[in-house]
């Protein structure tokens, strides 16, 4: 049974739920947690992608940062640890990812190949990533891939995906997983829009083993219980974010060079000022998002970057509100 939410709100809440109530319990490696087997989710909005629970405390910053190291085909810890440091304990050599998917996906072009098979046949079932190899299943590594495959499918006029994934986490790794993979999904939909016509479909997740770990009940407790008594609030199309530009791919480029930027150097008025060279807002947006790491090394910044969030966009005023 498929379960259907409208957000990607809406399908952590229930799915984290129903792993604790239903849940079997088992200990891989020796740790101990409840597993649901063979677990699927369908989100009819996949735009609607952030997590705004304040409980779960999500580190936007490194939200994007994640997709933007995908997008990149990067396989480079110190990029990524920036923004969340433990990542840097999952390297064999503390210098590169093992399991990267950026590295992975860019390896025989497959992103780019996906795009060229749906417009070359609308109708195809072959349009896939696979991040999963065969040498992971013998390789000696701290990083073994979570995510198996992506799959794309042109119906109706929509592009739909389905992701499989061997194993997930669903307090840790669920929220920052639905955010990368819609936005991936969103992007080959707004590279393929700018010949047809048609828009972004639904977003389907399957997990072979859907997993919570017993030391963390105590935060998925208080994660739940903060739904329960704001679901009104955070359950809605007012969370969807703003749509892609179609016809403007620079801003992924200028992105990925302003955040190499943003990380080396300090959060002052001059760097935020060199937003005005984004493509558009959608972008700046995206490094406001990333600009948020800084605040907490310079907490006279914080005042600062909120202002100008606040200003930016409603969508984006939530997050420091």
């Amino acid at each position: 049974m498929i379960h259907t939410y409208n957000s990607v709100e809406e399908a952590y809440y229930n799915t984290l739920s129903y792993v604790r109530a239903n849940g079997l319990s088992c200990e891989p490696r020796g740790q101990k947690c409840k597993e649901i087997i063979g677990h699927s989710f369908c989100i009819t909005s996949p735009r609607n992608r952030v997590i705004f629970n304040k409980e779960r405390n999500i580190n936007f910053s490194f939200m994007v940062a994640e997709w933007l190291w995908i997008m990149s085909g990067s396989n480079d810890v110190a990029m990524i640890s920036y923004y969340n440091s433990v990542i840097a304990n999952y390297s064999d050599d503390g210098k590169t990812m093992h399991g990267a998917y950026g590295k992975r996906i860019n390896k025989f072009h497959q992103l780019e190949n996906v795009i060229k098979k749906l417009e070359e046949d609308p109708d195809s079932r072959q349009a896939m990533i696979i991040i999963f190899q065969p040498s992971d299943v013998v390789q000696k590594t701290k990083d073994v891939p979570c995510t198996i495959l992506f799959q794309f499918f042109i119906r109706d006029y929509k592009l739909h995906m389905i992701t499989y994934m061997r194993s997930n986490d669903v307090l840790l790794g669920l929220p920052y997983d639905l955010f990368n993979f819609t936005m991936i999904q969103e992007y080959v939909s707004t590279r393929l829009n700018n010949d047809t016509s048609f828009g972004m479909g639904t977003y389907t997740h399957m997990v072979g083993s859907l997993h919570m770990y017993e030391r963390d009940s105590d935060r998925i407790n208080d994660v739940i219980d903060e739904y329960e008594k704001n679901s009104k609030e955070l359950f809605g199309e007012k969370n969807t974010m703003n749509l892609m530009d179609n016809y403007n791919f620079d801003g992924l480029d200028w992105l990925i060079r302003i955040e190499k930027y943003l990380r080396n150097h300090s959060l002052d008025s001059s760097l935020l000022k060199s937003t005005e060279e984004a493509p558009n807002d959608y972008w700046k947006n995206l490094f406001y998002f990333l600009a948020m790491r800084k605040t907490k090394e310079d907490n006279s910044k914080n005042k600062m970057l909120k202002e100008i969030i606040a200003i930016s966009d409603p969508y984006f005023k939530k997050l420091v509100t």
